[in-house]
């Protein structure tokens, strides 16, 4: 491949990289609760409980958070926010693997030989010989 063909897909990595809106990681659930009191129906036999109660829950620094998301709205919000992220992820991982082709494919050039755009490999520097004076004078 060339280095023009490697700049094109870059440029349509970050076109699609700037299509991406808002996101975020976590989880949506859905779930019924029992009140605790005696005279609630909710304490009947069968019954499943207060709700649905939709949260949207997620990790934050080894601890799990949680949001409530009382509107269906708040609710489509969050499900196009984390399918966002899964798009994020996605490109993420494509933007790695251009990176290690190119980073293969300068590897190869500088082992066949050949000079890659950025420079020649540099020569080492010559080592001083220890015994040589540093210019300073003896009496």
């Amino acid at each position: 491949m060339t280095r023009e063909s490697f700049d094109d897909q870059k440029d349509k990595l970050l076109q699609e990289l700037k299509q991406i809106e808002e996101f975020r990681r976590g989880t949506i659930n859905k779930f019924y609760r029992k009140c605790g009191k005696k005279r609630c129906v909710c304490t009947t036999e069968g019954h499943p409980g207060h709700g649905p109660q939709i949260t949207l829950t997620y990790s934050d620094q080894g601890r799990t958070r949680g949001r409530n998301l009382p509107t269906h709205g708040a609710v489509e919000l969050a499900m196009q926010q984390l399918h966002n992220r899964k798009k994020f992820v996605d490109w993420a991982k494509r933007w790695r693997d251009l990176n290690e082709k190119i980073s293969d494919h300068k590897l190869e050039e500088v082992l066949s030989g050949k000079e890659s755009k950025s420079g020649t490999a540099e020569k080492k520097p010559r080592r001083r010989s220890s015994k040589r004076s540093h210019g300073r004078s003896r009496d």
